[in-house]
């Protein structure tokens, strides 16, 4: 494996809620973090259950709005994140 193979493979890693230097993560990164599907985020975010903020053209979603969803979803079962 090349050298720039491999730096570019530490560059794609997952973004992880134990990360606290994460403030806020595009939506791309909240389906990667939550398991939540790109459709479900944005209808959770239309129906106001995530809040989201729009900086120039890309949306963005607070670590701890999306940490909230997703213990809210376990206390009341696991399809909720579905």
């Amino acid at each position: 494996m090349g050298k720039h193979l491999k730096a570019r493979k530490k560059q794609n890693k997952r973004p992880r809620f134990a990360d606290a230097s994460l403030i806020s993560v595009r939506i791309a990164d909240a389906v990667k973090i939550t398991g939540i599907s790109r459709t479900k985020l944005y209808s959770l975010i239309n129906d106001g259950s995530i809040p989201s903020s729009k900086v120039g053209r890309a949306t963005l979603l607070m670590v701890d709005d999306l940490r909230a969803y997703v213990n809210a979803s376990q206390r009341t079962g696991i399809g909720k994140l579905d």
